[in-house]
């Protein structure tokens, strides 16, 4: 059995008759609708980048045997660092510049001076993200106080995710891996 063709329902009168009002008004009820009913993430699922704004605040905490650490985090503006699109988050007195692309820390900046930097793009994600996509990442950071360089060469690879419960709610999250590229350890 065939189905007829929606295309005679898209002439404004007829289409205005059926549903009793505009495709306008019908789209933003849909669009509302469906913003409601997101169905649960699978494994060939892509997760793409978050998009942040100005204003937005949030905090979470680093845990390591013996020792719980609480960071927040606001971002101020976008600027730019080196020609890299950032935007520019707060860091305690600090402020820490993210590049847009990735989300990649690519520079601190405190006192009006830079304290760390990164000399060439630090991939640390590659959105769009789904299970078992890898990537190289190489850079190199300098701690510019230090004044050592150091390369880094990493194999990350996004291994699962999994649905947690914060303060804020419950949120879909993604877990990456980062393995020394020579040593082939897991470091992170």
């Amino acid at each position: 059995t065939k189905l007829p063709s929606a295309a005679p329902l898209l002439s404004a009168r007829v289409f205005n008759e059926a549903f009793g009002g505009s495709y306008e008004k019908f789209d933003q009820e849909l669009s509302r609708f469906l913003a409601g009913h997101r169905r649960q993430s699978r494994e060939g699922d892509m997760f793409d980048r978050p998009q942040w704004k100005v204003g937005d605040k949030w905090s979470y905490e680093i845990r390591r045997p013996g020792r719980r650490t609480t960071i927040e985090r606001e971002l101020l503006r976008t600027d730019t660092f080196v020609g890299i699109p950032s935007y520019v988050l707060r860091n305690g007195t600090a402020e820490s510049f993210y590049a847009v692309e990735s989300l990649a820390l690519v520079a601190t900046k405190a006192s009006g001076q830079y304290t760390y930097r990164v000399s060439n793009a630090n991939q640390l994600m590659s959105w769009p993200l789904r299970i078992n996509k890898e990537w190289r990442n190489n850079f190199t950071r300098e701690d510019i106080e230090v004044g050592v360089p150091r390369s880094v060469g990493l194999l990350m690879r996004v291994v699962g995710s999994e649905t947690v419960q914060v303060k804020a709610g419950t949120l879909r999250t993604v877990k990456v891996e980062a393995y020394g590229y020579s040593s082939g350890r897991l470091v992170a």
